[in-house]
C-alpha cells in the first residue's frame, strides 16, 4: 500500500514521498524503506531504500545581548552576555553586519581593550547541521573618551583677588581646582560646573598659582592636571612705601611696633635716634620693626629720627629720614 494505505494491484507502480521531521537532530535518524505489499500469495517484496532530504531550521539572532557595563572608558574591555541561551545553538561575534571572521564564540564574550565605540555582531548556529541564523544581534559598546587636560588663563585681578577662567572641555560634567599644586582638590568658586574661579583675600601684588582638572560621566574620564597657571592681585600703589608718624607700644596689640608698610618691599634696613642721636635701634630684617625698647628698656614718650632705607622687589633702593612720635 501507499502512505495513504491505498492497494496497489501487481504491476502497477506509485510514487511514495516521505516528510521527515526530526528536530533538526540528524544522528537519529531510522533506516526507511518504502515496503509494498502485494497481493499474490506468499510474496512480500521490499522496495529501495527511500531517498530522504533532510533541511537544517536556520535558527533567530539572539533577541537581547547585555554589557556588563554601558559604557567604558578608553583602553578598558567589556564583556557581551547573550540572555537565556538556546543549549542547542553556539554564538558566535563579529565586527561586521555579515561575512567576516568570527572575534569570539560563546554564551559571553569579553572585547579587547577599546579606544572608541565599537559594534559587535552576534549570530546564533545550530548546532546540529551548521545553519546560521539570516541576521546578527547588534551590540554597540560605548567607549567615552579620556577627557582633554584643561587650558588655564588669568581672567582678571583687582588689588584683593586673582580670577582665572578656562574653556568648557567637551564631555565634561565638572571640574576641581587646586591651590596647593595638586595636593588637595575642590570645586571652583563658580560651582561644580563652573569654568571660573576666583581667589579672594589676597594682598596686593601677591602671588598666587592653580591647576584645574576636568571630570566625566565615568571616574576614569577624569583627565590630567592643567600645568600651574600664576597669577598676580593688582598693586596701585605700585612701588610706594608707608612710614606711620606715631605707634603706641602698649601692647594692645594696634600698633604696637613701628615699621614700613609696602605691597613690594623685599627688605629693609631700618636705623631709629633719640633726641641726643644716640643710635637705639637697627634692623635689617623687613619682619621686625621697633617694639619701643633699647637694650630691653622701655623708651619713654617722644619724637624719634629713623633713617630707612627700603629695598623693593625689583631691586630698587629708596632712603626714607624722618620722625616718629612714640605714645605710651
Amino acid at each position: 500500500s501507499n502512505k495513504n494505505g491505498d492497494n496497489i494491484a501487481v504491476g502497477q507502480s506509485t510514487v511514495v514521498s516521505y516528510q521527515v521531521q526530526v528536530n533538526n537532530d540528524l544522528t537519529g535518524l531510522p533506516t526507511i524503506t518504502n515496503m509494498v505489499n502485494v497481493t499474490a500469495p506468499s510474496v512480500n517484496k521490499n522496495s529501495n531504500r527511500a531517498d530522504i532530504q533532510t533541511e537544517c531550521i536556520a535558527p533567530v539572532e539572539p533577541a537581547t545581548v547585555t554589557l556588563a557595563a554601558t559604557q567604558i572608558c578608553a583602553g578598558t574591555t567589556n564583556t557581551l552576555t547573550v540572555s537565556n541561551p538556546d543549549a542547542a545553538l553556539t554564538y558566535r561575534y563579529y565586527t561586521q553586519a555579515s561575512g567576516g571572521t568570527a572575534v569570539g564564540q560563546g554564551n559571553s564574550f569579553t572585547t579587547p581593550q577599546l579606544s572608541a565605540t565599537t559594534i559587535y555582531y552576534v549570530e546564533a548556529v545550530r548546532n546540529a547541521g551548521q545553519c546560521v541564523s539570516a541576521l546578527r544581534k547588534a551590540v554597540t559598546v560605548e567607549v567615552l573618551p579620556i577627557l582633554a587636560i584643561p587650558v588655564v588663563n588669568v581672567a582678571s585681578v583687582t588689588p584683593n583677588s586673582v580670577t582665572f577662567s578656562w574653556a568648557a572641555v567637551a564631555g565634561a560634567t565638572g571640574y576641581e581646582v587646586s591651590y596647593n599644586n595638586g595636593g588637595t582638590w575642590q570645586a571652583p568658586s563658580s560651582g561644580t560646573t563652573g569654568t571660573t574661579t576666583t581667589v579672594s583675600a589676597l594682598a596686593p601684588n601677591q602671588v598666587v598659582s592653580i591647576r584645574v582638572r576636568a571630570n566625566g560621566t565615568l571616574a576614569c574620564q577624569q583627565s590630567g592636571a592643567s600645568p600651574s597657571v600664576t597669577g598676580t592681585s593688582a598693586n596701585p600703589l605700585g612701588d610706594e612705601v608707608y612710614i606711620p608718624n606715631a605707634f603706641s607700644p602698649n601692647g594692645d596689640g594696634k600698633n604696637d611696633v613701628f615699621e614700613v608698610y609696602g605691597v613690594t618691599v623685599s627688605n629693609y634696613r631700618m636705623e631709629v635716634y633719640n633726641q641726643w642721636g644716640q643710635m637705639i635701634y637697627r634692623s635689617d630684617n623687613a619682619l621686625k620693626g621697633w617694639d619701643g625698647t633699647y637694650k630691653g628698656v622701655l623708651q619713654p614718650s617722644g619724637v624719634y629720627v629713623y633713617k630707612i632705607n627700603v629695598v623693593s622687589q625689583n631691586g630698587k633702593e629708596v632712603l626714607k629720614k624722618g620722625t616718629i612720635t612714640l605714645v605710651r
